[in-house]
């Protein structure tokens, strides 16, 4: 029940986004999904109306959505065409709403050529007629059915998002727009629209083209609407309105150069200008906060989830018998006993006596993990005739009994670990979805980081790695990981280990949360080949610092003369999940320099040398620890400091 009522809201706010989106869906795509291909049907080809409103029903799947698009379009082909075209390309728009609906359920609709093969056919055959009846020419024949293939199958693709696929359904809107045939060109108006929103020179071509190929601005379009685009393209202009203005004046200079420059035209070139402008301008943030909010939403039930899964993991895998020990006794003695002669005396006349010694074995035989024959009373061994196939069933039930205890400890580490990463992850997605939206401003502080390698008696490859690295906000991480051993092995363990919490702290990942992962992926590995880390999160903006040690070697803060010991010898990481990290806060903007080093220093020789030294770069002190270590183990030693931002410009204008 409580699983029932955790999942509750989740499933509330499903239903509710649920029958949101179905209004949504009606409101946004079906309504304007019929006001579109209202307007598409208005798209011509040298001022001859072409049946692209039907090809959008077509590319539809079964719903409200192409009853509500072939409602669109037989009502813009009946007031926009002539009766013979508008009967035509109405019946074109039955016959496909009628496949779309007798199609539905079977495999033929999902095939990628056979609606637009539907589309290209049905409009030849009905096309066929007309050409019996003398009103269209072949060419114009040949050109309406293969474009009414490709139409289909373009949005087809446009409703799977894609891009190439969407600019042409906006071309073919240009296209329908220019077909409505008012002095005020809204043709002009979408394509100068389109064309500062797309912010590409392939939206201008195909626009101009679409514009061109009506038949009613001759070869001037193009040429009006690639030469702003081209410009746009490599002066970048940063204010929205003043590209507008750019776009205006050079539209109109082409217009006029073309002799085709009229005040309705320069009134609606002005207009569409405008209108991406403020588009650009305003519409995006709006847009943006909505898709904020939904990601959000998102983000929550996902959480939710994660957190419904992790609570219906049993704690315990098994319930162990808690007579488990008794349990052993009757199973051998189920496997000897029943059958000897005494099993009568031993078990119904002498059973409290049998049971006594039995009991008083128990503890000896639980604690050594075997039995002897030695462990029993000699009242026990002398009445026993099968003494030693007894102590061998025992010893058989007792692995039996070890194994499942076994397998009970590594089940229930398993989904300690599972608990743990679901726990973790749905605390990342919360902070995702709390994380406020700012742009990234420089840091007050800079840091400055040494680090420094030696190889076990000079070798080239080193089992430790040490890596730092910028994380989210105004975060910086620093990693100092060990692997065990010396060579290739360690070098490859230490190095898988750096790369999967530098991977997870770049996500935006806690430290804590990211260690905890990474535990976790040691213990479900279980190679015995242990890592030590050293992680170090600094804040650039207040200085502050946390420290986190899991298994490495002592670390050295120092500020002026002193110098504190960080960090005791503990477990590493991937004996278990009972194990947590020694964290330690501290601060770094105050000058101090913090040494991380591992175990193949010598800790007195590292705090003398830490101590002695006088300098400020991390740089000269990870090389001094470096040089005055033995090379009887693997060393590395990371020095990290932070510095102001100004005072680091200062330096780098004093260098100059």
């Amino acid at each position: 029940m409580k699983g029932l009522n955790s999942a509750k809201p989740i499933a509330q706010r499903r239903m509710l986004i649920q029958s949101n989106g179905t209004a949504a869906r009606l409101l946004y795509r079906g309504i304007p999904l019929a006001l579109g291909c209202f307007v598409i049907s208005g798209a011509t080809l040298f001022s001859k109306a072409l049946p692209l409103a039907a090809c959008v029903v077509a590319a539809l799947p079964m719903g409200i959505q192409p009853l509500l698009a072939a409602c669109g379009a037989i009502a813009g082909y009946f007031l926009r065409c002539e009766a013979a075209v508008a009967a035509e390309y109405a019946a074109l728009t039955l016959l496909m709403l009628a496949a779309v609906a007798v199609f539905q359920g079977t495999r033929l609709p999902v095939l990628r050529w056979f609606m637009p093969a539907m589309a290209a056919s049905v409009s030849a055959i009905l096309g066929g007629i007309c050409i019996l009846g003398g009103s269209v020419q072949w060419s114009f024949l040949l050109a309406k059915v293969l474009l009414a293939g490709a139409a289909t199958a373009a949005f087809r693709k446009a409703l799977a998002g894609n891009r190439c696929a969407e600019a042409f359904l906006a071309v073919t809107l240009v296209s329908g727009f220019s077909g409505f045939g008012f002095e005020f060109d809204l043709g002009i108006v979408a394509a100068c629209a389109l064309c500062i929103t797309g912010e590409d020179l392939l939206t201008a071509a195909l626009t101009g083209l679409a514009l061109d190929l009506t038949g009613a601005y001759g070869q001037c379009a193009l040429p009006a609407l690639m030469l702003p685009a081209l410009f746009q393209r490599f002066l970048h202009p940063k204010d929205r309105f003043f590209s507008a203005v750019l776009f205006f004046t050079l539209s109109a200079a082409v217009f006029f150069c073309f002799d085709r420059l009229t005040m309705e035209l320069l009134a609606a070139t002005f207009v569409g200008s405008l209108s991406g402008a403020i588009w650009l301008r305003f519409m995006p943030m709006r847009l943006n906060a909505q898709g904020t909010e939904q990601l959000g939403i998102r983000l929550e039930e996902a959480a939710d989830t994660l957190e419904l899964l992790r609570k219906h993991l049993p704690e315990e895998a098994f319930t162990a018998s808690p007579n488990e020990a008794e349990d052993v006794y009757d199973a051998a003695a189920e496997r000897v006993c029943r059958c000897c002669p005494r099993f009568h005396r031993c078990w119904e006349q002498r059973a409290a006596a049998t049971y006594d010694a039995l009991s008083c074995a128990a503890h000896r035989i639980i604690e050594r993990g075997i039995a002897e024959m030695e462990d029993f009373s000699p009242d026990f061994r002398e009445n026993c005739c099968h003494l030693e196939g007894f102590v061998l069933a025992l010893n058989q039930e007792l692995e039996g009994m070890l194994y499942r205890r076994r397998y009970r400890m590594q089940l229930r580490e398993s989904r300690q670990v599972m608990a743990e990463e679901l726990s973790c992850l749905a605390q990342y997605l919360r902070a995702v979805r709390d994380a406020p939206q700012h742009a990234q401003e420089e840091c007050v502080f800079l840091p400055q980081v040494g680090i420094c390698t030696l190889g076990k008696n000079g070798s080239r490859v080193s089992g430790d790695r040490g890596a730092y690295f910028s994380g989210t906000n105004a975060d910086f991480y620093v990693l100092l990981c060990d692997g065990m051993g010396t060579g290739t092995a360690a070098a490859v363990s230490s190095g898988e280990t750096v790369r999967l919490l530098q991977r997870l702290l770049k996500s935006g990942l806690a430290p804590e949360a990211a260690l905890k992962i990474f535990n976790g992926t040691e213990v479900l590995r279980g190679t015995g080949c242990y890592t030590t880390v050293d992680l170090l999160r600094i804040d650039l903006n207040s200085g502050s610092a946390k420290l986190y040690k899991w298994g490495a070697a002592p670390s050295y803060l120092r500020h002026f003369d002193t110098v504190k010991k960080l960090g005791t010898a503990t477990t590493p990481p991937g004996v278990g999940m009972s194990y947590s990290p020694e964290q330690y806060s501290l601060s770094l903007k105050h000058g101090q320099l913090l040494t991380l080093v591992t175990d193949g220093a010598d800790g007195q020789q590292v705090h003398t040398v830490i101590g002695s030294y006088r300098g400020q770069s991390p740089r000269e002190l990870a090389a001094l620890l470096i040089a005055s270590a033995q090379a009887d183990d693997d060393m590395t030693a990371v020095v990290v400091s932070l510095q102001l931002r100004d005072q680091a410009s200062q330096r780098q204008w004093n260098g100059k």
